[in-house]
């Protein structure tokens, strides 16, 4: 008699728990999304810069790194990833790599653009566009675009350029 009893009981239970579940269905798979966010970004997060590749120009060395999922080509693989964290959650402009207009590049056979491999050349802080860095950013593009490069125009979203 128990060993019905206590069949029926877990039968009971266990349809009236797969109701629940089935009521509620869609709050009980966004509150797993959430989890599986949460612990997804403290993953990426334990090492979130990755050396890709690492480049040697003639007159410096360079890495392509990968940080929280966006690839740049920088002289010194130690970022600052809480300044870079606050730098792309600020509103000033500009403010990522996205907010590159355009980039062309003046050669010796014409106007090139440039805009995609410029977003990886800025750096994570926007600021490797400079008259220090232009030998080995010059270099790069010569390499990998196999063309002399004369001069770089880059305009941002805010109509602010940099002209190296």
């Amino acid at each position: 008699m128990s060993r019905i009893l206590h069949y029926g009981l877990g039968t009971i239970l266990g349809v009236v728990g797969g109701v629940y579940i089935y009521q509620n269905r869609l709050s009980i798979l966004a509150e797993g999304n959430m989890y599986y966010r949460g612990v997804r970004s403290f993953i990426r997060n334990l090492n979130p810069i990755k050396i890709l590749k690492i480049i040697q120009l003639k007159s410096e060395k360079i890495y392509l790194v990968e940080l929280l999922g966006r690839e740049f080509l920088v002289k010194d693989h130690e970022i600052d990833v809480v300044r870079y964290k606050e730098l792309q959650n600020s509103h000033t402009l500009p403010h990522t790599p996205d907010d590159i207009l355009e980039t062309m590049c003046q050669s010796s056979s014409g106007e090139i653009d440039i805009t995609d491999i410029s977003r990886k050349l800025i750096g994570p802080f926007l600021e490797q566009f400079t008259e220090q860095n232009k030998i080995w950013i010059k270099e790069y593009l010569e390499l990998s675009l196999d063309i002399k490069v004369n001069s770089i125009k880059l305009t941002f979203i805010n109509n602010s350029e940099i002209n190296i």
